[in-house]
């Protein structure tokens, strides 16, 4: 007598619980004027914000292990870094000395790092921030927004965009660009290995190639943004749609992957004041109705050849 363990099940049942799965991306929208990050979820605006406590003036946000990281220009030059959990409830705060901080991002040992506007530096709190203490990674002019890490490299938009390596940023791609804001990387998108840059002095989004820096296409990626917006900060879903933040009308923007159609425009009804930082982060994937029917019957399926999967050779 031997037990033949029955394979057909067990992928079935997988099968089933795969198909029709749906996920959308979390969009959380840093709010300047109003002191709070609101939360798009499958298209809609949270009326409740995701975050509303210990922020003062917010201007960027990044994530990392699930928590959520926000900077704030403080007042009388206090700028600090707020850290929440993954409910958006508040943990601790970073100081830091420079008193603008924007954009934020994180390596993959989880260090951190901050664009100082009003300074111009880059600083690096190391991985687990305070008491450790913060050391300034590299100094370019005033006026400095974002930053991005991709592939190792560090890029940031301080007039141009400027690759950093051993403490030194060089320019690595200028055409065209007019006070440069926000930068986001495609890595899923029929653009993927080019990225983006916000150019708020020509209310447009630019293309670039990441290997070489070289514009891509002969025409701004996004162009229908009105001469009086302020476009702000840019970033893509998991789908290659693109966000873009306008603080001159309050808004976010959804794009299709071709920037060339208006999926979605959030902020009818005011929810959003000042909207500096955008960052989309994939939800939790979620059934399709019709999976539920689907997971019923192999449910049904499971009772059946649960009785049957053995057999006697």
């Amino acid at each position: 007598m031997k037990k033949i363990q029955s394979l057909f099940l067990p992928v079935a049942v997988a099968s089933i619980l795969a198909s029709g799965i749906a996920c959308a991306d979390n969009v959380f929208v840093v709010n300047n004027g109003g002191n709070t990050v609101t939360l798009i979820s499958n298209n809609v605006v949270d009326p409740v914000p995701f975050i509303d406590t210990n922020l003062n003036s917010p201007t960027g946000i990044a994530i990392f292990d699930n928590n959520y990281y926000v900077s704030n220009n403080g007042v009388d030059g206090a700028g600090y870094i707020a850290e929440f959990n993954s409910s958006g409830h508040f943990i601790t705060d970073y100081s830091t000395s420079e008193d603008g901080p924007r954009g934020l991002a994180f390596d993959s040992a989880g260090n951190l790092y901050v664009v100082n506007q009003t300074s111009g530096n880059v600083v690096e709190i190391p991985t687990g921030g305070p008491p450790a203490p913060e050391s300034v990674l590299v100094k370019v002019a005033p006026g400095a927004n974002d930053v991005v890490i991709h592939d190792g490299t560090f890029y940031l938009t301080d007039g141009v965009v400027s690759t950093i390596s051993g403490g030194v940023a060089t320019p690595f791609a200028s055409a065209g660009l007019s006070s440069p804001n926000g930068i986001a990387f495609d890595d899923v998108g029929i653009n993927a290995g080019n990225f983006f840059v916000v150019n708020h002095g020509t209310s447009s989004v630019l293309e670039f190639n990441d290997i070489t820096g070289a514009p891509v296409g002969t025409h701004p990626f996004i162009t229908d943004l009105n001469p009086s917006d302020q476009p702000k900060t840019i970033a893509i879903d998991s789908a290659g749609n693109f966000y873009v933040t306008d603080n001159g009308d309050n808004t976010v923007t959804e794009y299709d992957p071709t920037g060339t159609m208006v999926l979605n425009t959030f902020n009818a009804s005011g929810d959003f004041d000042g909207p500096c930082f955008v960052l989309t982060e994939p939800a939790l994937t979620v059934p399709e109705p019709s999976t539920y029917a689907l997971l019923i019957a192999g449910l049904g399926l499971l009772f059946f050849m649960g009785r049957r999967k053995t057999a006697t050779v």
